[in-house]
């Protein structure tokens, strides 16, 4: 069975149980596989065939889904380890974070793709008689599912936190909590109570910035600009006028902005991973784990991270 299609040729990288659905981790997409059997299980129709869906435009190759995807498979493949968490739940919340990071990138792409071919265009006018502004295509559906898809990853840091420590406060000071429970132990290479600390900043923009979209006032609101004329003179792209974000006005082109949601975010859900994974599994191999960079990983060269005990002054990874 040959899966994908022509856009991604390359072969499968995993091959994943999630839910009680197999899906197929390729290098530029992912793809859920119902077999014939699942279909029909009684095989009353022999001619029913295996089926296939792609959830994700991005695969392997793609930091977010490496980061966040890919890393919780190797952080939950070892099962020997006991982990007192719904594992089925962490890579429940890390597929929709995949996914989730996946549709920013496709917007990103689109953004910036259209970008470049309307600005080859007007270098190529020869006369500015019927100049008019381009104007990018369904700007607001693109805006609407980039909206859609930064609550999901959000959603999915939470859903994430629920798997490993269910009986966590869920309220508005949910990460607050987290950090009462999460054991730090000294990275070699970071600072983890800074990195918890940028972390608890970038969730709260982003949660304030959902807040000011959905509920606009006079002094708190976002404006959507498709192309637009510079005072240098120069066609700035689709662009972001956020007002009352952080006590600041910000002026920044839509495509640099998602990359910015998708960066902390993605930050966020793979340092949460980490750091609660090595949690709960402290009790069972007697002491805290340390996060290490990964070696060597020709596989998946962007799932930065594994996490390591050290046992008579040398490092062993787990997993």
């Amino acid at each position: 069975m040959s899966i994908g299609d022509a856009s991604d040729r390359s072969g499968v990288k995993f091959m994943q149980v999630i839910n009680d659905q197999l899906y197929a981790i390729k290098e530029a997409s992912i793809w859920r596989i119902q077999l014939a059997d699942e279909i029909d299980p009684e095989r009353t129709n022999t001619r029913i065939p295996n089926v296939q869906q792609r959830v994700a435009s991005c695969g392997t190759s793609s930091k977010v889904v490496s980061r966040t995807l890919i890393q919780a498979i190797e952080l939950t493949k070892n099962r020997s380890w006991g982990l007192p968490v719904s594992v089925d739940g962490v890579l429940i919340s890390a597929l929709r974070a995949a996914q989730a990071g996946s549709l920013i990138d496709n917007n990103i792409v689109r953004l910036e793709e259209h970008a470049s071919v309307t600005k080859k265009e007007l270098s190529e006018l020869t006369s500015m008689k019927n100049f008019a502004l381009p104007s990018y295509p369904e700007l607001d559906n693109l805006w609407a599912s980039s909206l859609y898809a930064i609550s999901a990853f959000r959603s999915a840091i939470r859903d994430l936190v629920v798997s490993i420590f269910p009986e966590n406060e869920m309220g508005a000071n949910w990460l607050s909590d987290l950090k009462r429970r999460v054991d730090f132990k000294p990275a070699r290479f970071f600072d983890n109570e800074k990195a918890f600390s940028n972390i608890e900043h970038d969730m709260k923009l982003v949660r304030e910035f959902r807040n000011i979209e959905q509920h606009p006032k006079a002094n708190r609101y976002v404006n959507l600009s498709d192309y637009w004329m510079r005072q240098d003179g120069q066609i700035g792209a689709p662009c972001l006028h956020i007002v009352g974000l952080d006590k600041d006005e910000i002026l920044t082109e839509i495509s640099d902005f998602l990359g910015q949601m998708r960066d902390c975010l993605t930050f966020a859900y793979e340092m949460i991973l980490l750091w609660s994974v090595s949690t709960a599994i402290n009790p069972f191999l007697g002491q805290k784990p340390i996060i290490i960079h990964n070696e060597n990983c020709e596989e998946t060269p962007n799932c930065r991270y594994s996490l390591a005990i050290e046992f008579d002054g040398k490092t062993s990874v787990l997993g």
